[in-house]
């Protein structure tokens, strides 16, 4: 079953985007809080009326061919999108969805059930170029990087993933922190986000006491999360 869950609630200012992941940077997602006061967030699906003001809103225009094909137009041409079946099977199939578009990273996120997982893809307005992301994308403060969240079924948190601007995967990993053998989850993380030095940040409560732990690279060239995070 799918689990989302968000904690960290603010006024979204940015066209496109109304999910707390996103709360004061510049991204998408294909989650939408519909009753801000309840936390009521749900997925932009085919068909649904997310989707459906998304596309009107479409800068070169999206249009579904039928209810299993959408196509998005970019700068210099077209996608087409294609569900594969079996449709009405529940986490089964793709199921395609346009999520919006970005006018500052002149990009577009198109949502992706991918059988059990919800995840997407980008698609890039200047070259037609598809991208790995997920179902929230949000991009670091000088657009070299990239964070997107993909939420496979059955899993308690999100899979966090950071890519760079072509779309290169430079880490991917549990939305908290894990036990040495990854297999036990010490913390979830309240939320994370971009430092001003293009650096990962995130904050877990321990005791009802914030902590901060930074992604960073270490000596071996593997992606840990540091103690003491700051932006």
């Amino acid at each position: 079953m799918l689990k989302l869950t968000y904690v960290f609630i603010c006024t979204l200012v940015i066209a496109s985007i109304d999910v707390p992941r996103l709360c004061g940077q510049v991204g998408l997602s294909c989650a939408t809080l519909n009753d801000p006061t309840a936390l009521n967030v749900e997925l932009i699906h085919e068909g649904s009326p997310g989707e459906s003001r998304e596309i009107r809103d479409a800068p070169h225009s999206a249009i579904r061919l039928d209810r299993h094909t959408l196509k998005v137009r970019w700068q210099g041409g077209e996608r087409v999108f294609r569900d594969r079946p079996p449709f009405d099977e529940p986490l089964d199939g793709i199921e395609w969805a346009y999520c919006g578009y970005n006018p500052q990273m002149k990009m577009h996120l198109i949502g992706k059930q991918n059988v059990d997982v919800f995840t997407g893809v980008l698609l890039n307005d200047l070259t037609g170029d598809l991208l790995q992301a997920g179902e929230t994308v949000v991009f670091s403060p000088d657009q070299r990087l990239y964070l997107a969240y993909e939420q496979p079924d059955g899993q308690d948190g999100p899979t966090i993933k950071m890519f760079t601007r072509t779309g290169s995967l430079l880490w991917k990993g549990y939305d908290g922190l894990l036990s040495e053998d990854g297999i036990d989850v010490i913390a979830d993380f309240d939320r994370v986000w971009w430092s001003g030095n293009d650096h990962l940040v995130a904050e877990y409560a321990v005791a009802g006491r914030a902590q901060k732990v930074i992604l960073v690279k270490s000596g071996t060239g593997k992606w840990v999360w540091k103690e003491n995070g700051t932006e």
